[in-house]
């Protein structure tokens, strides 16, 4: 089974910390990743229709709502 690889455009240590102690790795967002954390801002870029994005089977995307 290959490692879970995420990506976070936030700083928050308690994700980090918690994707770390399951031994996850971390890529960047342009790299290829498994779990995107992210602001809303970036998901809504990143899915908007002028990008055609779409996940592939093995990707989830969160939205942060931490404050």
């Amino acid at each position: 089974m290959s490692k879970i690889k995420y990506a976070t455009d936030v700083e928050k240590s308690v994700i980090t910390s918690n994707f770390e102690a399951r031994g996850w790795t971390v890529v960047h967002p342009d790299e290829d990743w498994n779990i995107f954390w992210a602001s809303v801002q970036s998901i809504r870029m990143l899915f908007s229709n002028e990008t055609s994005y779409r996940l592939s089977d093995n990707q989830v995307s969160t939205i942060n709502k931490l404050r």
